[in-house]
């Protein structure tokens, strides 16, 4: 949703996120589904007004070393990095894809 709409949320925290939704839409593509997808839509992403303000905001993946996303969060983080939009990844050690995982996360990042 942030990366949807730059100029309303200028920060975002992802923790143990999972980026790519067509898995989710049983092959099924319209222009909404684009763009709730930050895969499909930002790899050919080249308007100066949106990519300045991504550029502006403040970005934090996070997910741990045993998380199921971990691959999705590193290639998201790729891409990012391919398009110009500072951003941090942080891998936490023995960590997975849970509540006991994400709680000292999210103390951690929030403020």
């Amino acid at each position: 949703m942030a990366l949807r709409f730059p100029y309303t949320f200028t920060s975002c925290i992802t923790i143990g996120g999972k980026f790519d939704i067509t898995p989710l839409l049983d092959g099924y593509v319209d222009e909404d589904c684009y763009f709730a997808n930050p895969t499909s839509f930002l790899p050919g992403l080249n308007d100066p007004y949106y990519l300045d303000q991504f550029r502006r905001n403040k970005w934090v993946l996070v997910t741990g070393d045993q998380d199921i996303c971990r691959s999705a969060n590193e290639e998201f983080s790729g891409l990012m990095r391919a398009r110009g939009i500072p951003h941090s990844l942080h891998v936490w050690n023995h960590s997975k894809h849970d509540w006991p995982d994400w709680r000292p996360m999210a103390q951690a990042y929030l403020p």
